[in-house]
């Protein structure tokens, strides 16, 4: 398996920096479509755009690094307000570099949805991994 070593930041922070092996950002419209009699199809569609940013297999080095994101992402969820996400493709990238979620803007305000199936490398390793993290876009501002 390669790993493309890609890069989130969290809160404009040097330090909250989340390395992972993948990453699947998904764009999804809200449309209302209603089928009619006679092969006729209604629709509308209002403008409504759901983001949805998945990372996997992110990594931590130490028993530290993953308690560490733990707390740091709760503090995030606790303070009631959408939190910046910015993501660099791979490590290699220039800095400021970053991914354009609507086509124009290299960050996206978001909500973490979810944090799951944290575990340790095998053995004494002190290597830990949290299978995959969802982030929802919240804001436009």
């Amino acid at each position: 398996m390669t790993l493309n070593y890609g890069w989130c930041k969290l809160n404009n922070s040097s330090t909250f920096k989340l390395a992972f092996e993948d990453s699947q950002f998904t764009v999804q419209f809200k449309n209302t479509i209603t089928p009619l009699p006679l092969d006729t199809v209604f629709g509308l569609s209002f403008g409504v755009t759901i983001r949805t940013f998945k990372i996997t297999n992110v990594r931590f080095q130490t028993q530290a690094d993953a308690e560490s994101c733990l707390s740091q992402m709760q503090a995030l969820q606790e303070a009631g307000s959408p939190f910046l996400l910015e993501w660099q493709v791979n490590s290699g990238g220039a800095a400021g570099d970053f991914f354009a979620f609507d086509g124009t803007t290299r960050s996206m305000y978001v909500f973490c949805e979810k944090l799951g199936n944290i575990s340790k490398a095998p053995g004494d390793e002190p290597i830990f991994f949290i299978n995959d993290i969802t982030f929802k876009e919240a804001s436009k501002s």
